[in-house]
Formats: structure tokens, sequence, C-alpha cells
């Protein structure tokens, strides 16, 4: 199975508590995480894969990077179950829904307020974080 990497704002409150979802419901453990703010992203910037001002959800999977939305209905599709409801949104134009996306990740620290610092990962998670 290919696993592939969420980056994520490690000091968003919202990204931080969506990540802890993830983890308890990724039974399969797909996914793996790594901050904006790690060292992996800092490699994946150094090799222009992404911007050094994107603050947002990435997906780094089979080479390639998702954002934006279609990184989000990407792990909706991933997690499958009643998170295929979600995969409704690709009938909308890309586009249409990173406004959406934009508009509320705009407003995020805003909404769920914003930490000093990454969270640090329970002990039986770490394994899934990237460094």
């Amino acid at each position: 199975m290919n696993t592939s990497i969420i980056l994520f704002d490690g000091e968003c409150n919202f990204c931080n508590r969506s990540v802890n979802f993830i983890l308890r419901i990724d039974s399969r453990s797909q996914f793996k995480f790594a901050s904006l703010q790690s060292k992996f992203a800092q490699e994946l910037r150094k090799k222009s894969l992404i911007s050094s001002n994107f603050d947002s959800i990435l997906v780094h999977t089979n080479g390639k990077i998702l954002s934006e939305s279609s990184a989000l209905l990407f792990i909706c599709e991933k997690l499958g179950g009643l998170f295929n409801l979600f995969l409704i949104f690709k009938i909308f134009p890309t586009s249409f829904l990173n406004f959406f996306y934009r508009v509320f990740a705009h407003k995020r620290y805003k909404w769920f307020g914003k930490s000093e610092s990454c969270i640090i990962p329970r002990k039986d998670w770490s394994h899934r974080y990237m460094e």
C-alpha cells in the first residue's frame, strides 16, 4: 500500500485537530503527517515542489502534490465510508471549490486560534509523523 503524506499548518489549531481526527479514524495507516514547518516540508520547498509561502493543506502522493480542495477530496476518498459522501463536490469546478477553501483558510486563525508551536504527537502516533 502506498502511504500519502498530509502536510498541514502545525500552528493552526483547526489543522492540528483535523490531523488528530484523521489519525483516530485512519485504521489502515494510509497517511503520514508533516507540518509545513517541518524539515520534510523544507526539503520539498528546496526541490520547488511546494511554494515557500503556502500555508494550507497539501498531500504528497505518488510524487505529486495535491492542494486545497483537491487534497481534501483525496483524503475523503482514501478514508472511504461516510467520507465518500463529500465526493459529490467533485461535480463542481476546482476553482469554485478552492474559492470557498481559501475563504475558510483565511479565517481559520480567527475562528480556531493559533498555537505558538507545532503539536507534539501522542507517543503511539509518533511513527506516523515526518520530521
